[in-house]
This record gives structure tokens, C-alpha cells and sequence, in this order.
């Protein structure tokens, strides 16, 4: 169906183009037709038409010209034979001047000596307010008569003014004709070439708002639906179309690529959370164990000394717990070990760390706790223990000796010292809790 809409839009913009470029073609062919007459009248004009540029190409312009005033001269500078023109131009009484030099114009003489040793074809020449332009014909050698060498035609260049800006207006009013012609030329094709391209614009816009459509909607599609199939007579439509496919399929491909590498990036991370935790934790009790408390006893170490607040440890014991095992069986002594351990969850503050130091010890650090604090902490947890039940009618204690850390003390020294408290609270009769060293 979409290809049938577009055909028809084809067709009705092609015909109402056809339309309006037969309309708009009477006017500009009535106008070139004008335009064609009047530059052929100016062409075969039979005035003559000269560019005037210079003294040298305005004689070209007066050559017609045969009634001048003329001077006749030899080689030497004698006047041969002046006309009865050239006489009234120079103001002598008569014609009784023999030589150039003789002429009462002295500048008219040094000028025209100069053009004649220049070989200039022309120069200009004032007498009073008028203005000549005197042409030098130099004559051939072979044909000189009676040493006749050079004839000055003397002209008004006030004539010659007129007659050049005459033929300059000429050649303007041409160029303006051609110019004219060159714009009515133009602006046809730029309508016509504007009216095609509008015709064209609409045509590929309709086949492109199909395709805008359809991007639109891209979100909410699977791959398959989101596959354009929009046909157009247009090449160019049918290669965006085509491209637009190909981005589909790239772009869930990647999708797919994106989410199997973020599942398998959560996948990772999560194994390496698990395995943290288990390098980090005893596997019996589920609490910390003696690597990850010694880390956590060197950064708090660290902390206590930078912030210059107390910290103390707690090391427990658990009192015949060789005798358990043995009387009861490893089993039994795992479950002790279990229901300390929780005894010790449910109890500690939330920034102290539990942990398994070895055996049937175990290890608390109390960051920002003074030794005070710690062994009342350590005395509630002895009575939680005491009041252990089992189904044997096993009850069972704990010892626990306390040390707190003093600047600049060693890790191994404090731990040391918690260890010789803890020997002293089993030497007095085990089931207590001994902070001091007295």
C-alpha cells in the first residue's frame, strides 16, 4: 500500500510540475525574443563602434574625418605647406613660416618635437581653452614627394569628447542588454530548478516520515518487527532503508553482547564476593578467621595511633574444651564452638570484629574502646555462655584476658599480653575475665 501512495504522489507532483513549467516558459521566451532584437539592432548598426581607451585609438574614431586643419612637414622640421585651417588654428597673419621652430607656440613646438622623436602617433595640444589632439601620420619612405616625411591633422577634442562618450553610452547600453538576458536566464532556471527540487523534497519526504515513523516506535520493537521494509523508488531511500536494517541488527546484536558481558561482569563479581567472604571466614562457626583479624588488628592499629583514640582486645578461651571433645566427641564440641560463636553475634557492638583465632580461641577487637569498656563487655558475654543449655547436660565457660593499646605499642606485644591475662584468668579457676595485671 505505501508503495502505491508514493507512485500517486509521484505522479501528482510531476504533473503539476509539467504544468507550471509551461506557464512560466511564455514570459521569459517573449523577453529573450525582445532582448535578441534589440542586441541584433545594435549589432548591425552601421554607426561605427570604437573602444575608446586612448590618444592612439581615438585617431581610429576622426580618420573619417577629412576637414582638419594640417601642417606638412619634412624630416628636417620645414614646413612644406600648411592649410588655410591650420593658419587660423596658429593665428598667422601668413603663410610666410618657413620652419617648426618659427611658430609662435614654442610649447606646441616642443611638444610636437617630442612625439616626433618618440614615434608617437598622437598628442595633445592647448591653445587657450581649447583643447587639440594632433595625429602624426608618418609617411614611407619610398613614396615621400618633395621630402614629404610627416602630415599633423590637428582636431577639436571637444568633438572628439562627444563622439567617444557616445560610443562608450553605446557599448554600456549593449552590456546592460546582456546583462539583462544573462539574469531573465538565471532566474528561469533557478525557478524551474527551485520548483523541481521542491517537487523532489516532497517525494523523499514522504518516504522518510514513513521511515521517522517507524524509528520512532524502535523501543518498544523486537528485531524482527523492528526490520523496515518500506520500498521506495528513490535509490538513495531504498540505501538508507537498507542501512537503517543493518543498524537494527547491529544494534541488538551489541544489546545482546552488553547484556551477556554485564551478566557475566555481575556473575564475576558476585563469585568474587563469595570467595572473599570465604577467605575471609572460619567455615565451622561462620565467623572471621585469624587472616582476616590479622588485617582488621593492623588497620585499627593504625587508626588508634592517627586518631589518638584507645582501642583494646579481647582474647577467649573456652575452659576444658579438650575434655568435651573427649567425652563427648568432636561433634559435640563442633556445636559448642557454633553456639559460642552466635553468643558472640548477638552481642558484640556493630564496630567491634569477632573472629576465630585458633582452636577453640577466639578473638574480639574493640576499636575506639578503653580496656573498661572492653572487659564489661567481655564479663556479659561470659555470663551468656554460662548459661549455655545443651542436650547432654553439658554446660560449659570461658575465659578471657583484655589488653588495651598504648602508643606506639606492637601488635605482637598487646596480643601477647591479652594471651598472658587470659593464663592467668584459667590459673585462678578459669570461668572469669582478667583486665589488669594484678
Amino acid at each position: 500500500m505505501s508503495s502505491t501512495l508514493y507512485s500517486a504522489e509521484k505522479q501528482s507532483l510531476e504533473a503539476r510540475f509539467s504544468r507550471l513549467t509551461k506557464q512560466l516558459f511564455i514570459l521569459p521566451a517573449v523577453l529573450l525574443f525582445v532582448i535578441f532584437g534589440y542586441c541584433a539592432y545594435l549589432i548591425f548598426d552601421t554607426d561605427e563602434v570604437v573602444d575608446v581607451q586612448s590618444p592612439s585609438q581615438i585617431t581610429q574614431i576622426i580618420s573619417a574625418i577629412h576637414e582638419s586643419p594640417k601642417l606638412y612637414l619634412d624630416d628636417t622640421g620645414s614646413i612644406l605647406f600648411m592649410s588655410s585651417e591650420m593658419a587660423l588654428v596658429l593665428k598667422l597673419a601668413s603663410f610666410d613660416v618657413s620652419n617648426l621652430n618659427e611658430l609662435p607656440n614654442q610649447e606646441w613646438v616642443k611638444a610636437i618635437k617630442v612625439a616626433l622623436a618618440n614615434n608617437d602617433s598622437s598628442v595633445f595640444l592647448q591653445e587657450g581653452e581649447t583643447r587639440y589632439l594632433t595625429k602624426i601620420t608618418r609617411l614611407p619612405s619610398q613614396s615621400l614627394h618633395d621630402g614629404l616625411s610627416y602630415v599633423l591633422s590637428f582636431y577639436d577634442a571637444q568633438v572628439i569628447n562627444a563622439i567617444s562618450k557616445a560610443e562608450k553610452l553605446k557599448q554600456q547600453s549593449f552590456l546592460m542588454v546582456l546583462m539583462t538576458l544573462f539574469l531573465a536566464t538565471l532566474m528561469f532556471f533557478i525557478i524551474l530548478l527551485k520548483l523541481k527540487i521542491q517537487a523532489v523534497a516532497q517525494h523523499v519526504g514522504c518516504s522518510l516520515k514513513q521511515l521517522s515513523s517507524h524509528s520512532c516506535n524502535f523501543a518498544n520493537l523486537t528485531q524482527k518487527q523492528a526490520n523496515y521494509k518500506g520500498d521506495s523508488d528513490i535509490l538513495e531511500i531504498n540505501e538508507l532503508n537498507n542501512e537503517f536494517n543493518k543498524i537494527i541488527t547491529k544494534f541488538f546484536e551489541k544489546a545482546d553482547q552488553l547484556y551477556e558481558a554485564e551478566l557475566n561482569s555481575k556473575t564475576i563479581e558476585a563469585k568474587a564476593r563469595i570467595y572473599q567472604i570465604m577467605a575471609n571466614t572460619d567455615a565451622l562457626t561462620g565467623i572471621n578467621n585469624r587472616k582476616f583479624l590479622d588485617t582488621l588488628l593492623r588497620h585499627e592499629a593504625i587508626r588508634s595511633h592517627r586518631n589518638k583514640k584507645p582501642m583494646s582486645i579481647v582474647l577467649f578461651d573456652i575452659d576444658n574444651f579438650k575434655n568435651i571433645n573427649d567425652t563427648y566427641g568432636h561433634a559435640v564440641g563442633d556445636v559448642v564452638l557454633k553456639r559460642v560463636a552466635n553468643i558472640f553475634k548477638m552481642t558484640i557492638r556493630a564496630a567491634d570484629a569477632i573472629g576465630r583465632w585458633g582452636g577453640e580461641e577466639f578473638l574480639l577487637i574493640c576499636p575506639e574502646t578503653s580496656i573498661i569498656n572492653a572487659t564489661n563487655l567481655a564479663e556479659k558475654i561470659r555470663e551468656k555462655v554460662e548459661l549455655l543449655e545443651f542436650e547432654q547436660g553439658l554446660t560449659i565457660t570461658i575465659s578471657a584476658g583484655v589488653a588495651e593499646f598504648e602508643p606506639k605499642a606492637r601488635i605482637e606485644a598487646v596480643v601477647a599480653k591479652a594471651d598472658e591475662r587470659l593464663y592467668r584468668a584459667k590459673h585462678k579457676g578459669r570461668n572469669r575475665v582478667v583486665g589488669t595485671d594484678y
